[in-house]
């Protein structure tokens, strides 16, 4: 919980421990399907109010038009539950107390019923007053099909049934039949509304016959202390019927106030769950981004250590690079070199060629001309001579041309290696460049 929040349990447990009803200290209270705003002005709705709406529900179709009215409305309640239960129904709620209006109007509000609703300040002993011409009593001078009233019904000589967290707390106005004491007027201070109800069970005492008195002290002996509110004592001096009545009627109270301190429990419990939940839910994320920064630290320790290593590594393959680079200039000379000697070759190799055709040729006419005239033993032997010579240049020639090519062919290898060791020094420069950006 919050700060503020715990700041808030604690003012509403102080409260409740004081004795003021859960209703005023949670600003709230559930009557038939809704939920009500209640404050100190109204009384707080009771589930035995909830008779009129049943009884109202099954004495008509819920599509029914009414026109419902309702006198002492308090906290709209009554009015409000009915309109909700009948779609088409309208209705006016009156009261004497300006602040129990506010309160009714402000529920009209909340549940969305206040197109339907209106409240109106009057005082029930003066409606025999109302006039048709007045535009002041024109919501009320019409017909209604639906009165409903829980007017105040408690004459003060009953002031000593009374619970003393009700009598203390909730408004007098809308308690006693005859007026009551109340903190506005000063006619009494809460405080001292106990002590007048011990004077008149000490006068209800005085009353009693002789035969009711053993009932009176056994009834006063097993009461408890009426120093506390929720748990006052038993009235003395009733029957056995109206005590039950009454023990049933603050049983109620006490139920709901149970059930409301429950579903106040279970909803602060719920907040605390959630809230735990959350923050399990933080403290495992929060260990997951650690270990994600834990994990991204090593991964930029390894990048580092391989950066370095590529940049070592970089050096080297430069060194390399630059001593290729003289290696391929030297076989660029080699290569030119050697292609100059290749021509020249082979133009001595092309003029061998000739002239061994032409030795051939010249070698044919003798072979031919050998029947017309003999060929001498000198001439034949320079012949083979020349023949055997012109074969050992050739043979020289096509070795120094197999050479030469064999030397061409390693030239161009070592070309292809020069250039892809250019290639490898690009891409490694890129890709020392991306893990300097990244």
């Amino acid at each position: 919980l919050t700060e503020q929040e715990t700041s808030k349990l604690a003012h509403s447990v102080e409260l409740r421990s004081n004795g003021e009803p859960l209703a005023y200290v949670l600003g709230r209270k559930d009557f038939w399907s809704l939920e009500f705003a209640v404050s100190k002005d109204t009384l707080i709705p009771r589930s035995d109010s909830e008779v009129l709406i049943e009884t109202l529900v099954d004495q008509f179709d819920s599509r029914t038009p009414l026109r419902i009215l309702d006198i002492g409305t308090g906290s709209g309640c009554l009015l409000l539950s009915a309109l909700a239960e009948f779609p088409h129904a309208t209705g006016v709620g009156i009261d004497i107390s300006q602040a129990a209006l506010a309160v009714a109007e402000q529920n009209a509000r909340s549940n969305k019923l206040d197109q339907r609703a209106t409240f109106t300040l009057r005082d029930l002993k003066a409606l025999p007053e109302l006039r048709e011409d007045a535009e002041a009593d024109h919501v009320l001078y019409q017909r209604f099909d639906v009165i409903l009233c829980n007017p105040p019904y408690i004459p003060c000589r009953e002031l000593h049934l009374v619970a003393p967290d009700v009598l203390k707390y909730e408004p007098h106005l809308a308690l006693f039949s005859d007026g009551g004491p109340t903190v506005a007027d000063d006619d009494m201070d809460p405080q001292g509304l106990p002590e007048r109800s011990q004077q008149r069970k000490q006068q209800k005492k005085d009353e009693t016959s002789p035969q009711s008195e053993p009932h009176s002290k056994k009834k006063g002996r097993s009461s408890p202390s009426t120093d506390d509110p929720i748990r006052g004592s038993t009235p003395e001096g009733l029957g056995l019927e109206a005590t039950v009545r009454y023990q049933k009627a603050r049983l109620r109270v006490l139920q709901d106030e149970a059930d409301a301190a429950i579903a106040q429990a279970q909803q602060l419990q719920t907040a605390q769950n959630s809230l735990k939940t959350e923050i399990d839910t933080l403290k495992a994320e929060n260990a997951t981004l650690n270990k994600k920064a834990q994990q991204s630290q090593q991964l930029l320790e390894k990048q580092r250590e391989l950066s370095a290593a590529q940049e070592a590594k970089q050096r080297i393959l430069e060194g390399q690079l630059s001593a290729a680079e003289a290696r391929a200039e030297e076989t660029q000379r080699a290569e030119k070199m050697t292609s100059q000697q290749f021509r020249s070759k082979d133009v001595r190799l092309n003029r061998a060629l000739e002239e061994l055709e032409k030795a051939k040729a010249q070698l044919q006419e003798e072979k031919r001309s050998h029947g017309e005239q003999m060929v001498t033993k000198a001439e034949y032997d320079q012949v083979v001579r020349d023949s055997k010579k012109l074969d050992k240049q050739k043979g020289e020639l096509l070795a120094a041309f197999k050479k030469q090519m064999k030397l061409i062919d390693l030239l161009k290898r070592q070309r292809i290696h020069m250039e892809a060791a250019k290639m490898l020094s690009f891409t490694e420069a890129e890709f020392s460049k991306t893990l300097e950006l990244g």
